[in-house]
């Protein structure tokens, strides 16, 4: 099997930056929290922030335990490795591939999604490192199967 897209580790330096200010704010916020005292101004915003650390730590244990290879090519066919199962997507089958980098505040980051259109359904596979040299690379192979089976057929 090639392996073709490889996961990125953006997401998780995300969350680990995110986790990292999360922390920081609880430490500096819980000294001056009464508890005693069942005060909406203060025990709201605390309850929000605690809620962003819970969330910046299930989003780094998402991407610790991602599949290294997600997207791999054998035989006519490419495989999407997800979490718990992998997509076996048959290239006669595929209409088009996309590419879309992450962004955020107009800073593009080199990661990002890659879908795959059929004429059943869309197939994304997000976190993609390299999402655009991936992308060239599938269509590569797509196109080079696509002349391939014209040349067979002719």
């Amino acid at each position: 099997m090639i392996t073709i897209g490889k996961k990125s580790y953006g997401d998780l330096l995300i969350s680990i930056i995110f986790f990292i200010l999360m922390t920081m704010a609880l430490v500096f916020v819980l000294p001056y929290v009464d508890v005693t005292k069942e005060s909406e101004e203060v025990l709201l915003p605390l309850a929000g922030v605690f809620l962003f650390w819970l969330l910046s730590i299930g989003m780094m244990i998402s991407s610790t335990t991602r599949k290294k290879n997600l997207i791999e090519y054998e035989n006519g066919r490419f495989y999407l490795n997800y979490r718990r199962k992998t997509i076996k997507i048959s290239i006669k089958d595929i209409e088009r591939i996309h590419a879309r980098r992450d962004t955020a505040k107009g800073f593009s980051y080199p990661f990002g999604k890659i879908m795959i259109y059929t004429e059943e359904r869309i197939f994304k596979m997000p976190g993609v490192a390299n999402v655009e040299e991936v992308e060239n690379r599938m269509n590569r192979i797509y196109f080079d199967y696509q002349k391939q089976s014209e040349n067979q057929n002719a």
